[in-house]
């Protein structure tokens, strides 16, 4: 079927790939809820991949498989019995989730896994008017079906490894390829493959997709769309203006979409387009450097005790996660090489305070990845940036402004690379360090807009952010 001329949909012609959110953002919230949807909408999805069943009592709903964990089948349950067990947030109806797509203008990726869900499925996106909306499936004769109803919306069949795509694929409009677990998938979209998908009038939909190197190959492809867990990973929402292109250090991470200090807070980090991460680094009884902002374990893990006192083998086993939801039940505090391997692995950089370590572990460490050139410390301990600076001169310092009665004593201590500002110092004193060749940082943890404008207008060389995400929505209007 010509959808195009059909429809006269411009939808259907993407200049770049859709980033559709698999699952919803689900590396971040639990897949298939409400929550999921709704973060991919903020990191900037443009499609929500929806697993649905068919309930018992007619309902669709959004869920992977075809039976809860006790093993009783979707199809033989009433909602209201599998919304108590699952929670609704967790469970929700597919009407609830089209709403919400209206409301927030994202297209619709059905996959459909009951048969018997298609006729409301189509139901309630016309009743919704969800004009982007796929209806895809792995079951072919499903697609079929599909095929005879009346309706307006594109068909997607999900292609499993070891087949033909073409020949698979061939009775709807879209080749959606789930060859994720192949070691290598990308070398398969060659010039020849696409040659073929352009004479048979074929569009593309990609695996879900979380490798930020293959990422950057894969978007560069003519393809329809790419799923993904990390939906900001398909389209990295921050991208810096050439009249000002300030790099954004993210204070422990994205820490309001995931906690502070750990391992998904500085994924999304990168993953969004950000330059910078900010990491706090402690060192355990046995000497080994572990992420954690505090002293003591309290606030931000279901233990408490000082990190000082507590050896590695008894820290990872602390949950460091379902203090801020349980999501991130049974989440460990990372390692610092676990976040330097992370850095790298995006090509990142990162901000390191040192709270209370062995600064030459430190520096060591920081060198066995080969980030010299990539990250820049501070420490609020003097003693602790005297032997950094003193023993490792080329490790770049940053000071803060407020810790110095004059600009002048500030520039003859320890070389800084960078000094940072906060909102209530005097930013005229910027030309004197541009001068000097050292970089300026602002610090704000807050989220008022007049500040953030504030900010923007003094253009600093780098920001250190709190909320990183709200200062995004005023960069882009401003540049």
């Amino acid at each position: 079927m010509d959808t195009k001329n059909k429809n006269n949909d411009d939808w259907l012609y993407p200049e770049t790939p859709y980033s559709i959110a698999h699952r919803g953002a689900s590396d971040y919230e639990f897949a298939n809820s409400v929550n999921s949807f709704i973060l991919a909408q903020k990191l900037g999805a443009d499609f929500w991949e929806i697993d649905l069943q068919f309930t018992f009592d007619k309902q669709v709903i959004a869920y992977h498989n075809e039976h809860l964990g006790d093993g009783k089948l979707i199809r033989d349950l009433e909602y209201d019995e599998i919304s108590k067990r699952c929670g609704a947030n967790r469970v929700p109806l597919f009407s609830e989730i089209v709403k919400i797509a209206k409301k927030e203008n994202i297209g619709i990726y059905a996959d459909i896994k009951s048969e018997a869900a298609v006729d409301q499925i189509i139901f309630l996106l016309k009743k919704y008017k969800i004009k982007r909306s796929i209806l895809s499936s792995f079951n072919r004769d499903l697609i079929k079906r599909i095929n005879t109803i009346e309706h307006s919306y594109p068909t997607a069949i999900l292609v499993p490894v070891n087949t033909d795509p073409f020949s698979y694929s061939q009775d709807a409009e879209i080749m959606h390829l789930c060859w994720e677990n192949l070691e290598r998938p990308e070398k398969f979209l060659d010039d020849n493959f696409f040659d073929r998908c352009e004479k048979e009038n074929k569009k593309v939909v990609l695996w879900h997709e979380e490798n930020p190197t293959r990422m950057s190959f894969l978007r560069e492809k003519p393809v329809f769309g790419i799923c993904s867990n990390r939906p900001e990973l398909v389209k990295p929402f921050f991208k810096t203006d050439e009249e000002w292109p300030v790099k954004v250090v993210c204070h422990r991470g994205i820490n309001n979409i995931t906690p502070e200090n750990t391992v998904p807070s500085t994924h999304l980090t990168f993953a969004a387009g950000f330059s910078h991460v900010e990491v706090d680094v402690r060192e355990t009884k046995d000497e080994k450097l572990v992420i954690i902002h505090d002293s003591t374990l309290d606030r931000t893990t279901n233990k408490s005790g000082k990190i000082s006192n507590i050896c590695y083998s008894e820290l990872k086993e602390i949950d460091a996660g379902s203090w801020f939801s349980d999501f991130f039940i049974g989440l460990q505090i990372p390692k610092l090489e676990d976040i330097l391997e992370i850095v790298n692995f995006y090509n990142g950089e990162i901000y390191i305070e040192i709270k209370n370590a062995d600064p030459e572990r430190v520096w060591d460490k920081v060198c066995e990845y080969n980030l010299q050139k990539k990250c820049f410390f501070w420490s609020g301990d003097k003693k602790i940036l005297e032997q950094l600076a003193n023993k490792f001169p080329k490790a770049k310092i940053m000071l803060r402004r407020k810790d110095f009665k004059t600009l002048e004593d500030i520039l003859y201590n320890f070389s800084p690379s960078i000094i940072e500002y906060t909102m209530e110092d005097d930013l005229t004193e910027f030309d004197t360090l541009n001068k000097h060749n050292i970089e300026t940082m602002i610090a704000f943890m807050g989220n008022d807009k007049n500040s953030f404008l504030k900010l923007i207008e003094k253009r600093p060389n780098y920001v250190n952010l709190d909320a990183p995400l709200i200062f995004k929505r005023f960069y882009e209007e401003r540049f």
